[in-house]
């Protein structure tokens, strides 16, 4: 017992290590706008999780997605700078 709580605290010392040596690396801009799409995805896994529950929608990815990408570039528009420097030009990938 002792050196499984010994194991887990190494192994989150050391993912607090990486993600700080990260924070470093990152340009400031960027790191905001990583925080920003986090932020929007969970936002958006909730929003349609309430809409699935209580309006008894139908979870699909692509309509997930395609809400995410929308709301990403309003929010962009809007004037969240860092999600400026993280979106695509376009999302078409072919």
């Amino acid at each position: 017992m002792a050196q499984d709580d010994h194991r887990r605290t190494k192994r989150r010392r050391h993912a607090h290590g990486l993600v700080v040596r990260a924070k470093q690396c990152i340009p400031t801009m960027m790191r905001k706008g990583l925080a920003s799409i986090a932020l929007l995805m969970s936002w958006m896994i909730w929003k349609m999780r309430n809409e699935c529950i209580f309006d008894g929608a139908q979870p699909l990815v692509h309509v997930l997605v395609s809400k995410i990408k929308d709301e990403a570039e309003q929010w962009a528009r809007a004037g969240a700078r860092g999600l400026s420097v993280i979106l695509p030009t376009t999302w078409d990938v072919h």
